[in-house]
């Protein structure tokens, strides 16, 4: 057989793969563009379950980018007014987050309308599967609801802050680092209210 003719026979190969390469990186791109509105509209509906979840008597939940503070650009992600059906005010909800073992951990807040904590729901995160996703079992994220506003939480060490009361949960065993995650979550939740949120409600 040729020099000429192996050389051929080897390239098919080649060129077959890079082509079924090519078709499936294709069809990839087709279908994340064919489902891109109905993964959005799926991940709008579960925000929409958790906020329903904090705020069971909700009517409108009103965007207030406007009381966002740059400083606060990478611990609050979304702030929003509730305000529930029979007219009154519901209190706020805070999408506050803190960086966990195996990423940012998004914890959404529900404060009243005098900031004491009202609810908690963890949206997916990355942490550790058994042990960090254990954060989203109500035996541990219950305990930061009805506390009073000036209170703070910690895991393992407490903060620094003297103004405050210092406060320990009881972090998920072996998770530590993801217990800690969410306590800074809400206790930054809990700063913006006291810097931001009191003097709106005045």
């Amino acid at each position: 057989m040729s020099m000429k003719k192996k050389l051929n026979q080897g390239l098919w190969p080649v060129l077959i793969l890079t082509l079924i390469c090519m078709i499936s990186t294709a069809l990839l791109a087709l279908t994340s563009e064919v489902t891109r509105d109905a993964r959005a509209a799926q991940e709008e509906a579960a925000q929409m379950a958790s906020k329903q979840k904090l705020f069971p008597e909700a009517e409108k939940f009103e965007a207030r980018e406007d009381l966002l503070r740059p400083e606060d650009a990478d611990k609050i992600l979304s702030l929003e007014k509730v305000m529930n059906k029979d007219g009154s005010e519901g209190g706020w909800l805070l999408l506050s987050q803190s960086r966990g073992y195996g990423g940012q951990v998004p914890v959404y807040i529900a404060l009243d309308p005098d900031g004491a904590v009202s609810g908690l729901d963890l949206p997916a995160n990355d942490e550790t599967p058994g042990l960090g996703q254990r954060v989203h079992e109500e035996a541990f994220y219950s305990q930061f609801v009805n506390d009073d506003p000036g209170v703070r939480f910690y895991a393992k060490t407490e903060g620094k802050d003297t103004d405050v009361t210092w406060t320990k949960i009881d972090a998920v065993s072996a998770a530590t680092i993801s217990s800690n995650a969410v306590c800074t979550a809400v206790n930054q939740a809990r700063s913006f209210y006291a810097a931001v949120l009191a003097i709106e409600q005045k």
